[in-house]
């Protein structure tokens, strides 16, 4: 028989969030949708790039009596659970992202560093910035005519697999993420603790730096809303996904709505056929 949904997975801005006011808080039929969930058996997490306290702050002011499973926060650099009314940081989990950061600086700094001035020098950038302390992220403008050139020299760092795009095909400016530093990962790690697979998971974002929960080795649904960028589009596509008619969160509870559907026809088949 197919396995059951249990596990929903989402974004905040553009995903759970936009075109409604205030944007400090969940939509009141998103808190319906969330609330709901629990009675269907289904659990939730958040990820997203917002920290955990400014996540559990939203919460409250949307009303949401369910609790989160887990968030995650900083693209995958922050987890926690909710207990006795607050949120708790997983102080092993983020210790190891700690040590993560420290062994990248120490394989790809002086890497970095040598590319990135090679491109200053050479006036190929507009704008260049990078904290060699802290995760080593890199933002770039390139000078006018330059894009080609200063993707091209880019390439060890991409082709190594130290970095990825935050914003996949943009040409004229770019962030590099280091690579561990993604929303992919932490799902992995939380499916682990709750005893779930791909099988039993939705995810759902809207952005190019969603792309990496996006995977079927982590999602049996993919979904995302209207207004999703068109990268994020395709990725759903290929993984035979619900691309939502509505945006932002009402686009969500369309999409989860339908791949529950879907889930719930694939079951009565069965039966039918059985019987």
């Amino acid at each position: 028989m197919t396995p059951t949904i249990r596990l929903l997975v989402f974004d905040f801005d553009g995903t759970a969030l936009g075109g409604h006011e205030p944007y400090d808080r969940f939509p009141p039929d998103f808190v319906s949708f969330l609330d709901g969930l629990k009675a269907r058996g289904i659990r939730w997490i958040t990820n997203t790039t917002w920290g955990v306290e400014k996540q559990w702050g939203l919460m409250q002011r949307s009303g949401v009596k369910s609790r989160p499973a887990f968030l995650c926060g900083g693209t995958g650099q922050f987890l926690a659970r909710v207990q006795r009314g607050r949120p708790v940081h997983e102080a092993g989990y983020e210790r190891e992202i700690v040590r993560r950061h420290r062994r990248f600086r120490r394989r790809h700094a002086g890497r970095t560093r040598k590319i990135l001035s090679g491109l200053l020098a050479r006036d190929l950038v507009s704008h260049m910035s990078c904290d060699f302390d802290g995760e080593l992220f890199v933002s770039y403008r390139a000078s006018p005519g330059c894009a080609d050139r200063v993707m091209e020299l880019l390439k060890p760092l991409l082709n190594a697999d130290a970095y990825y795009l935050w914003h996949p095909g943009r040409k004229t400016g770019n962030t590099l993420m280091p690579a561990h530093i993604n929303k992919g990962d932490v799902i992995r790690e939380l499916q682990a603790r709750l005893g779930l697979g791909p099988e039993h998971t939705i995810v759902a974002g809207d952005a190019s730096n969603d792309l990496a929960m996006f995977d079927s080795s982590i999602a049996r649904c993919a979904v995302c809303p209207s207004n999703a960028e068109a990268v994020l589009r395709a990725r759903v596509r290929t993984m035979g996904g619900i691309i939502a008619t509505r945006a932002y969160s009402w686009g969500v509870i369309e999409g989860v709505e339908k791949c529950l559907a879907g889930e719930r026809s694939c079951k009565m088949s069965r039966l039918s056929v059985s019987a």
